[in-house]
């Protein structure tokens, strides 16, 4: 049986210092070997290595017509879907890269530096925007609250908790 390895955020430090610190647990405690890759085949993790028709792959790529996540952005949302996938071993990864582009646009519609520490209520509010252009709303804004909820505001990415 694997032991669980909670990330634990210092209250004391800064947003961009947990962020690091984040970022760099998630690296060392990875069930991914190919961390600087913009694509990363999940099937065995996620428990799909016997099907070869269903593969679980994870491209980090932006909502912007293919182009690769902002530099500034990419890290930090290859942490947080790596902790996700360690610590929940899910089927499919799918709604959450889209939950991390919506929140990559969001910043940029409102011109501020994409990365994630610069997440606060104004961005949810425009991720939520852009959210209405799916069909399946209500799922992937389910998955939105569950990264803000289970991933950022706990390892405190953001000066303050999102809400």
């Amino acid at each position: 049986m694997n032991n669980i390895i909670i990330f634990r955020a210092h209250a004391e430090l800064s947003a961009e210092v947990n962020l690091q610190d984040y970022i760099s647990f998630a690296k060392q405690h990875s069930l991914v070997t190919e961390w600087g890759s913009d694509s990363w085949d999940l099937s065995k993790i996620c428990g799909r290595s016997q099907n070869l028709k269903k593969r679980t792959i994870a491209n980090f790529t932006s909502r912007r017509k293919g182009e690769p996540l902002s530099l500034t952005f990419k890290d930090g949302a290859k942490a947080i879907l790596s902790e996700f996938v360690r610590i929940k071993r899910p089927k499919e990864v799918g709604k959450h890269l889209q939950c991390l582009r919506l929140i990559e646009q969001a910043l940029i519609n409102l011109d501020r530096p994409v990365t994630i520490n610069e997440m606060d209520n104004l961005v949810m509010d425009e991720a939520a925007t852009i959210l209405s252009e799916y069909k399946d709303k209500w799922s992937r804004g389910r998955v939105l609250e569950a990264l803000i909820t289970d991933f950022i505001n706990p390892a405190r990415l953001t000066p303050r908790p999102i809400e």
